[in-house]
């Protein structure tokens, strides 16, 4: 899979093949705040965003501040599909197994295993069976 990391690709862990169309833009994966656990066989699309942290936007000198991000991986699941330009924000920590991201679709929490997620910001839309 090729993708545009930003942070240590270190954090990035892999645990099977990934498929992705060989096209630009490729995904990018923002690993600058809590690290990224990729599961069996996900496909995952060009144009997608992954994001680990956000910035302290409701304090009044944000601007030097820190990014905001805590520890928690998150975990992509097995068989996963997340289709082109979606954005996984850092506020979601897992995408279950054979779950599905529709194109463009802004994620914003955690999706269980078998749903089918899309819109901005991203809800159930379905069933996967």
């Amino acid at each position: 899979m090729k993708f545009t990391c930003l942070g240590d690709k270190n954090r990035i862990t892999v645990k099977g093949n990934v498929s992705s169309t060989n096209r630009q833009p490729y995904p990018f994966i923002d690993v600058t705040g809590s690290p990224v656990i990729i599961g069996e066989e996900p496909v995952i699309s060009s144009g997608v965003y992954i994001h680990t942290h956000t910035h302290q936007f409701n304090k009044k000198k944000w601007i030097n501040m820190p990014p905001s991000y805590d520890e928690t991986p998150l975990i992509i699941g097995d068989f996963v599909f997340i289709g082109v330009n979606a954005q996984i924000m850092h506020t979601c920590k897992n995408i279950g197994d054979y779950s599905v991201v529709a194109a463009g679709a802004i994620v914003t929490k955690d999706i269980p295993s078998c749903e089918i997620w899309g819109g901005n910001p991203a809800r159930k839309i379905g069933e996967v069976e």
